[in-house]
């Protein structure tokens, strides 16, 4: 299964080390002017505990913050997001009117006329349903 494959790949990739593995995440991202937000591998969690030491996150940047000239995230979840589904129009605070093109789960693809296709997360990503 895709499951099995990537669970074969962590592995094959983790004992190449020679001594020592280092595994860093990178817990949001800018990309193309969306902050993409990234989750630890599952696979992390079934590595023995004695064999792990974490050392904690840094608050440090080796670059400057970049900054988005559009922002559209939020720091807290939307506890109202809209049931959406392909072909509702909807109306984003920077984005403006655009059309729901494909909705998978909370991560809708939406074509905004004056920005073009944006993947959106709607856990963080305001966006109101129009009629």
């Amino acid at each position: 299964s895709q499951l099995e494959e990537e669970r074969r790949l962590c592995y094959v990739g983790m004992t190449r080390a020679k001594q020592r593995l280092y595994m860093l995440n990178a817990t949001a991202r800018l990309l193309y002017g969306t902050t993409q937000h990234n989750v630890p591998s599952r696979f992390l969690s079934e590595i023995s505990a004695e064999l792990v030491e974490h050392s904690g996150s840094s608050k440090e940047s080796i670059a400057p913050p970049v900054q988005s000239p559009v922002s559209d995230f939020d720091d807290e979840p939307f506890a109202d997001i809209p049931v959406l589904q392909a072909g509702d129009k909807v109306q984003h605070e920077s984005f403006g009117e655009g059309v729901v093109m494909v909705i998978d789960e909370l991560e809708a693809i939406i074509r905004f006329a004056s920005v073009g296709q944006k993947t959106l997360n709607l856990n963080f990503t305001k966006v109101t349903k129009l009629n």
